[in-house]
């Protein structure tokens, strides 16, 4: 068993080290002081968050829900706003990808043959059509915000519900994927929405029609990035490690479910498909040795995990790691300057961790956020 004081010193300090890589990046870009900011960005983070893991906020759980919502809304909207105003120009490419293999597929020409490279798996796409149907593919960021808002409010142990959100108002990483239009936090809202689902599910017995939607559900989940395919053998090892039969057919129907989305399109592409598609494009920013190693740790971790916080903050730091191995491979090829100033690395990546480790974030034990109403 992982204790939470372990949990919260990693994860904080992983967060940190997060937010603090993003700020000394862009804000080079604006000034020579960047080191001095990124370290006065990493005390302030550090501070504010064991601040809030310790502060007792004097409301009741219903005021203190309320005014989450409240303050939580008014996050979305400001995410809406700044969607609307900001221009679309970036120097992040996942944008530009999402938006040719949708133009591609809804003119009827095979989308993975783009000259943006779209690395992402179908499922990715079709979930982003509507909102370029909308004319404005940020909104997807909008939402992504706002499912993960949903996520923290459901999420077991509400009495860690402020030190999480605080988490998020002060890390970069939020403003970047709206300012960006990136898909990487919309990518894990809808993984770890996916989890909150599955938990109300499969909490008890997985058994009937419900578990094995479920596991339909995490098909469509595993059909966006592979990225989700760590934390999903986690959860899936450690919800049905006692039934074993069950535990194969759930993971039948999941990877029956993923085939049968890139079905269509690698019989469409044919060989394309396996060598320019999302394969081959995401065993570029990770070598597959790594890939399977960092996954059948994961199927580990989530068989021994004592709870389901475990299963998160585990999976957190195996999706670090596997990021920060990748970055390593990148600094030392073509130097840390490179790595981390220029175009040599997509820092956004370290983002799929974050979720996680704000999830894993706890108060204190000697003390509450609530009193009982």
């Amino acid at each position: 068993m992982i204790s939470h004081r372990v949990r919260n010193a990693v994860s904080t300090g992983a967060l940190t080290f997060v937010g603090s890589l993003f700020v000394a990046k862009y804000s080079s870009e604006q000034s020579e002081l960047y080191g001095m900011l990124a370290a006065g960005y990493a005390a302030t983070f550090l501070a504010a968050t064991i601040v809030m893991r310790h502060v007792r906020i004097p409301l009741s759980r219903a005021a203190s829900n309320r005014l989450f919502i409240a303050t939580y809304a008014m996050f979305v909207l400001a995410s809406g706003v700044a969607i609307i105003l900001l221009p679309e120009k970036t120097a992040v490419s996942r944008l530009a990808a999402m938006q040719e293999w949708i133009e591609r597929f809804l003119g009827g020409l095979y989308p993975y043959n783009a000259s943006t490279r779209p690395s992402g798996f179908p499922m990715l796409f079709i979930l982003n059509a509507p909102f370029y149907i909308a004319r404005n593919l940020g909104y997807g960021e909008v939402a992504g915000v706002l499912i993960f808002g949903l996520v923290l409010y459901h999420w077991p142990h509400s009495e860690d519900l402020w030190p999480r959100f605080s988490a998020v108002l002060l890390l970069p990483t939020f403003a970047y994927e709206v300012v960006v239009r990136s898909d990487l936090l919309l990518t894990m809202s809808l993984l770890l929405g996916a989890l909150a689902i599955a938990e109300r599910t499969l909490s008890r017995d997985c058994a009937g029609l419900s578990c094995y939607l479920v596991a339909a559900m995490f098909g469509l989940v595993l059909s966006t990035r592979a990225v989700t395919a760590v934390v999903l053998a986690a959860y899936v090892a450690f919800r049905l490690r006692q039934q074993h039969r069950t535990l194969l057919t759930f993971s039948a129907v999941t990877l029956s479910v993923f085939t049968l989305t890139i079905a269509p399109f690698a019989i469409w592409g044919g060989g394309l498909f396996f060598r320019s598609g999302p394969f081959s494009l995401q065993a570029q920013y990770l070598p597959l040795p790594i890939a399977v190693a960092v996954v059948l740790l994961a199927c580990g971790a989530g068989w021994w995990a004592s709870d389901l916080g475990e299963v998160i903050f585990s999976s957190g730091v195996l999706l670090f790691i596997a990021v920060a191995c990748t970055f390593t491979i990148e600094a030392v090829e073509d130097g840390l300057l490179q790595a981390v100033f220029a175009d040599g690395f997509d820092l956004g990546y370290f983002i799929f961790s974050v979720p996680l480790f704000i999830l894993s974030l706890k108060s204190s034990p000697r003390r509450t956020l609530h009193r009982s109403t």
